[in-house]
């Protein structure tokens, strides 16, 4: 739940579009990993270290949506 409130809030704040009915705490609980697919770095959530894992958008100029 606190990254989905983060990244919408992270959306209003820039003016982005968040997609609320796809984009959910369950969908990304259902997206989330242990270990990062490219550096095979084992993420952490929420310690404040550069291994925490985030959720980005593949077009910067876009919202957030899920696909």
């Amino acid at each position: 739940m606190r990254k989905w409130l983060q990244l919408r809030f992270s959306a209003w704040r820039r003016g982005r579009v968040f997609e609320g009915t796809q984009v959910t705490p369950n969908f990304l609980g259902q997206i989330d990993v242990a270990v990062c697919p490219i550096t095979r770095t084992t993420l952490t959530h929420a310690s404040g270290a550069g291994s925490d894992a985030s959720v980005d958008r593949v077009c910067n100029q876009a919202g957030y949506a899920a696909g």
